[in-house]
C-alpha cells in the first residue's frame, strides 16, 4: 500500500518554512516523506539522509539545523521527530477505509429517509 503524507495550504505562511532557503525547504519535504514510513521520526544519519533527499550532506545538515531552530523539526536523543506530526498527519489516511465508512454512512442516511 502507498503511504502518503499531508501538506496542507497553511505552509504557505509558515515562517520557518518561508525563511529557509530552497534547498532546506526540499530536505524538508524530503524529511516528510521519509518521516510518513516511520511514524513522524527521521534517523540521524546525516549521510543517509543525503542520499535520500539528494543533496549534498553539508547542505543537510545545515537544513536539519534550520529547522531545529525554526521549530519545524524536534530531536530526541535517536532521532529528529517532525513537529506536531501527529496533528498534521492522520492516522487514518486510508482511501479504502474512507470509503468504506462514506458507504456506511451513505446506507444509514438511506435507511433514515426511508423511515420517515
Amino acid at each position: 500500500m502507498k503511504v502518503y503524507f499531508r501538506m496542507t495550504p497553511d505552509l504557505l505562511d509558515n515562517y520557518g518554512v518561508q525563511i529557509m532557503d530552497i534547498e532546506s525547504r526540499w530536505a524538508w519535504v524530503c524529511l516528510h516523506a521519509i518521516a510518513v514510513e516511520n511514524n513522524g521520526r527521521v534517523e540521524k544519519n546525516t549521510s543517509y539522509l543525503s542520499m535520500k533527499c539528494r543533496l549534498n550532506e553539508d547542505v543537510v545538515k545545515k537544513a536539519i539545523s534550520e529547522m531545529l531552530k525554526n521549530h519545524l523539526l524536534d530531536e530526541t536523543d535517536d532521532f529528529y521527530v517532525i513537529h506536531d506530526w501527529n496533528k498534521t498527519q492522520r492516522i487514518t489516511d486510508n482511501p479504502t477505509l474512507w470509503k468504506r465508512q462514506w458507504r456506511q454512512r451513505q446506507k444509514e442516511t438511506q435507511a433514515k429517509d426511508n423511515q420517515e
